[in-house]
Parts: C-alpha cells; structure tokens; sequence
C-alpha cells in the first residue's frame, strides 16, 4: 500500500489546485534532445535527489567541500541519542549475502524500530515520503527541513537559494516534498568509497540509478552529472542536474542527531541541484539532498538518503498523481540499492 501524502484531504487539495501548472510537458519532453534548452517548469519524482539552480560559484574549501550554515547549535544536541542509538546498528549490517532488495514503506521518520533494523540487516531498504503546502507541515517536519535545506557548495547567496523555511510565511510559499530512504551495503564496501567524482561518474549513474534514465554525456562542470528521467510514461519527463559535493566532518554529530536517527555519520555528501541556464528561472526554489554513510564496525555500510524540494506551483499533471509517489519511490529505492551494490561489488 503505497505512503499517504498529506496533500490528500480537502484542504490540502484547494490549496494544490491554486498552486499547479498544467502543461509545460512540451517543453519537458524536448529537453532531452536539446542540451541548450532549459529544463521545463516541473517537478521530480520523489526519488529523485534534484533538478536543474545556477552553476556558477566557488565552493568553499576547493572542489570537495562545502559551506555549512548552522540552523542547530551543537550544545542542544543530546549526546546520548547518538549513543543509544548506535547501539541498535547490528554490527551484522552488511554480512547478508542476497543482493535483491525488498522496499518498505514506513510513516515514521526515525527509522530504527526494531523491525526495520531486521529489515536492514537482511538486506532490505525503508522508506518514507510526504507532499504538503509549506504552512501545513507540522514544526518538527520544518526543523527537520531546516537541518539541510541551506547547505550549499556556493557561497554566492544568489546561487545557493536560501531558504528560511522556519518561518511561517516563508514556507507557506511552497509546495514541499520530502522523502527519506534507507539501505546497508555489503562487506566490504565502506563509506570512503563514495566519493563526488565516483557519483556524478557518468559509469555510476547508468549503472546505479533505477529505471535507466537516459544519462547525458556532455556535462562539463566538476563533480555534476545530469540525466532525464521519466516520470509518467510517454507523457512527462523532467531533466535533472546535480553537484556531488563532501560535507566537512565537523558538522557530522549534527546530521548524526537531527536527520541520521542518531547514528553516528563517518562520510556525508551533498547533492544540489544546478542549471547550465542560470538566468533561466522556473517554479522550483531548491533542490537538496544529503547521502549520510555509516560504517558498521564488523563491515558492511548503513546509506540514508534525505531529499527536500521546494516548488512555488506543482504541475497539474504531477499533483494528479502525487498519491502513487510512496509506492513507486520505495521500489526505485530498492532498486537503486540493488543496482549500486553490484556496481560497488564490482569495483570492490
């Protein structure tokens, strides 16, 4: 049974029918061949970690890391959860042996029950999802937002799209989707592994992302890669553009806290979304996505996956279909844990 987006009730629903866009699908569908044309007015699919925000900048620190701008202080962060919650990490986390991955679909979004820990171990992944107006997400959905929703790698303000979603006016601009996913790699893959210029590969993205996308071949930019996807067969497609970059350690016990379940965070990156058209503006505001990689001490890797996307309208044709996005983004988790694990095995 597929996720229930909070989008679904009454209220909801008006406020979705004065914030879409019906059409745009023309243009979406030309995008693929045409690699000077900007990407259409749309939204993505909510596996995908972003779509076409300005590429120009220069990232703090070189090409690797990037600017953390704190919505936390570390002294509110409850040490102890780190610890307890580590402690529920079976050190067996990447012993299993079956490579296929079965999808759960969950509504709470600290993911360590006991049950989805069995999950996990045996090589399954977990997943939760929502679309709501900004002013009807509950306070801790939009703290949990706040965690991540500024991290950039560009220190030009313009180009890392700020967002101050904790206030209440601000968010109520935006259609908001939020999904979190989760699955463990197998010995011996290790959380170093994953590095920006191994993602944004052109070789990792065919292999590892779910339904064979069509991968472009021509981007030029550092550690970005970009590909067009389908979304509704035959009749909507959405290209995506994104920077790969490393997250400095010193933010690791904040993302461990706030968005990790209290796990403890040995690598991080950041996926943003980025645009070969920077003057070209459409009705999404930011894209961003953060991959946080935990490594179990007996072997074996712990990935989350958290995406946020903040849209001014969400097109007709997406907001028809919004209710399906639970299910079918669970199976292309699973999907993509499936496929990276081969790759990774591959290489390893």
């Amino acid at each position: 049974m597929g996720s229930k987006c909070c989008c679904q009730n009454r209220k909801h629903n008006e406020y979705l029918s004065n914030h879409v866009v019906v059409g745009g699908m023309e243009e979406a569908n030309n995008d693929a061949t045409d690699p000077d044309r900007p990407c259409s007015e749309s939204t993505t699919h909510p596996l995908l970690s972003g779509y076409d925000t300005p590429i120009a900048g220069t990232p703090v620190g070189g090409d690797s890391e990037i600017g953390f701008e704190s919505c936390m202080s570390l002294d509110t962060v409850p040490r102890s959860t780190i610890t307890e919650n580590q402690k529920k990490i079976p050190d067996t986390i990447g012993s299993f042996t079956n490579m296929s991955c079965k999808a759960t679909i969950t509504h709470e979004w600290d993911f360590h029950t006991p049950e989805n820990l069995t999950t996990l171990a045996s090589g399954g992944s977990i997943y939760a999802f929502l679309c709501c107006p900004g002013s009807e997400l509950a306070p801790d959905k939009l703290k949990y937002i706040s965690n991540f929703i500024n991290l950039s790698s560009f220190t030009d303000p313009i180009q890392s799209v700020p967002i101050d979603i904790l206030n209440p006016t601000e968010a109520g601009k935006y259609v908001v989707i939020l999904n979190k996913a989760q699955y463990a790699m197998p010995t011996p893959i290790r959380a170093e592994d994953f590095t920006p210029s191994l993602v944004s590969n052109v070789a990792y993205q065919k292999a590892c992302q779910p339904a064979n996308p069509y991968v472009w071949t021509d981007t030029k930019e550092a550690d970005t890669f970009r590909f067009t996807k389908t979304v509704i067969a035959v009749i909507y497609k959405v290209t995506i553009q994104l920077k790969v970059s490393v997250i400095p350690m010193e933010n690791y016990p904040r993302l461990a806290a706030t968005l990790n379940d209290g796990v403890a965070v040995h690598h991080a990156l950041l996926l943003e979304r980025t645009k070969r058209h920077v003057a070209y503006n459409d009705s999404t505001k930011t894209v961003k996505s953060v991959l946080l990689y935990h490594n179990s001490p007996a072997g074996g890797l712990l990935v989350t996956n958290i995406t946020c996307i903040c849209n001014t309208v969400l097109p007709g044709i997406i907001s028809r279909v919004i209710d399906t996005f639970g299910s079918s983004g669970a199976q292309e988790v699973a999907e993509t844990a499936e496929r990276t694990r081969a790759y990774m095995m591959a290489r390893a």
